[in-house]
């Protein structure tokens, strides 16, 4: 997986940084803005459940220190 592109636009950098209950974590560069990022690849079994959705929508936006409840 190193290497690749996900949706086009981040690079996997390194192997998995590590693995969870929602999934792998990878270092990755966001190659539109030019960073680096960490990027979650969730686990095909958490998809459809959309409690898990949105729990996983408001950790990104804690990560991302975007405020819980935006416009």
């Amino acid at each position: 997986m190193e290497g690749e592109l996900n949706r086009g636009r981040y690079r996997i950098e390194h192997p998995p940084i590590g693995e969870g209950g929602m999934g792998v974590v990878y270092r990755a560069r966001d190659t539109r803005l030019d960073c680096q990022v960490a990027l979650k690849e969730i686990k095909p079994e958490h998809l459809r459940d959309s409690q898990f959705r949105r729990r996983f929508a408001l950790e990104a936006k804690l990560a991302a220190g975007t405020p819980e409840h935006s416009p």
